[in-house]
C-alpha cells in the first residue's frame, strides 16, 4: 500500500505541479509581453527622437548650403572683378609702355633727322615708320594675349562655380532624401510601424 500511495501522491503532486506551472506560465506570459511591449515603445521613442534630432541638423544643414551657394555666386562676381582688374592694370601698363616707346622712338628720329639732314631722310623715314609697325603689332599682340588671359579666367572662374553649385545642390539633394525617410521614423507611432 505503501506503493500505491506514494504512486498516488506522486501522481496527485505532478498534476498539482502541472497546474501550478500553468498558472505561472499564463501569468508570465502577459508579463512578458507588456515587458516587450514597453521595450519596443521606449525604442520607437528613442528612434523618433534621433530621427528628429537629424531632420533638425539636417536642416540647419540644408539652409548651410543654401547661403554658400549664394556666396558662391557673389564669390565667382569678386574673382571675375579681379580678374577684369588685372586685365585693364596690365592693359594700362602696356599702353603706357608702348606710348613711351613710340615717344622715344619720335624722338629718336628727329634727333637723327636733325643730324642727317635732308639727305638721308627718306630712309630714315622708312626705317622708323617699319619700327613703328613692328611696334604696332607687338602691342596687338599683347593685347590679343591679355584678352585670352582674360577669357581663361574667366571661363575657369566659370567652371569652378557651376562644379562648386552642382556638388553643394548635390549635397543640399542628399540631405533633403535623408529627411525623407527620417520622417518615416520621427514620431514614436511612425517608429512603430504605424504611420
Amino acid at each position: 500500500m505503501s506503493d500505491g500511495n506514494n504512486s498516488g501522491n506522486s501522481g496527485g503532486t505532478t498534476a498539482a505541479g502541472a497546474a501550478g506551472a500553468a498558472t505561472a506560465g499564463a501569468w508570465v506570459n502577459p508579463a512578458m509581453f507588456g515587458l516587450q511591449a514597453l521595450a519596443m515603445v521606449g525604442s520607437a521613442r528613442n528612434q523618433a527622437k534621433q530621427s528628429k534630432a537629424q531632420i533638425r541638423a539636417n536642416n540647419e544643414a540644408i539652409r548651410d548650403i543654401t547661403a554658400q551657394i549664394g556666396m558662391t555666386d557673389e564669390a565667382a562676381v569678386a574673382q571675375g572683378e579681379v580678374a577684369q582688374g588685372d586685365y585693364y592694370r596690365a592693359w594700362n601698363q602696356s599702353g603706357q609702355k608702348y606710348s613711351n616707346m613710340f615717344d622715344d622712338l619720335f624722338q629718336k628720329h628727329e634727333t637723327n633727322l636733325g643730324i642727317q639732314g635732308f639727305a638721308y631722310s627718306g630712309g630714315l623715314e622708312r626705317s622708323t615708320e617699319l619700327m613703328g609697325e613692328r611696334m604696332t603689332e607687338e602691342f596687338e599682340t599683347g593685347r590679343e594675349n591679355l584678352l585670352d588671359s582674360l577669357d581663361k579666367s574667366l571661363a575657369n572662374i566659370s567652371e569652378w562655380q557651376q562644379s562648386e553649385k552642382f556638388r553643394l545642390e548635390a549635397d543640399k539633394r542628399k540631405l533633403k532624401a535623408q529627411n525623407r525617410v527620417l520622417r518615416k521614423t520621427n514620431t514614436t507611432w511612425k517608429a512603430l510601424g504605424f504611420g
